[in-house]
């Protein structure tokens, strides 16, 4: 399988929960990409978008859970993000639903490059709020 994105070590925030989340939201986006290289079929690719809306959502809840519960700093402009995000992907998926839109490399490369950029910046910013052994 061809991955868009592979998990490195860089894009670890020192806790195990959050990491393996991140790793699952990767695996969802690798499998997405997948599903649109090798089939155009509109059921195939209606259900890895519910699955990738339900995972993000349940990531960004965990996380801001656990930002909430170490009163950090930049939590509602974190939200705020995570918000934007669900927003995009809302609005990509109803495109897509009502034949306005068809899922290519563009909006694959943002997926990638919006997980990546969100990782290495905005949550490497909150890695020395939390509990690194945190489960």
């Amino acid at each position: 399988m061809k991955r868009l994105i592979s998990w490195h070590d860089s894009f670890s925030v020192n806790n195990v929960v959050i990491d393996n989340q991140h790793k699952k939201l990767i695996d969802i986006i690798n499998n997405f990409y997948e599903i649109v290289r090798s089939s155009s079929d509109k059921n195939e690719i209606a259900r890895i978008f519910d699955e990738l809306k339900s995972y993000t959502n349940y990531h960004f809840k965990a996380e801001e859970s656990m930002l909430e519960k170490v009163n950090y700093v930049h939590l509602e402009s974190h939200q705020l993000l995570h918000q934007g995000f669900i927003d995009k992907l809302l609005e990509l998926e109803t495109k897509y639903m009502q034949g306005k839109f068809t899922v290519n490399s563009e909006m694959m490369g943002f997926l990638r490059n919006w997980l990546i950029e969100h990782i290495m910046t905005e949550d490497k910013r909150y890695m020395k709020f939390i509990n690194v052994n945190e489960e």
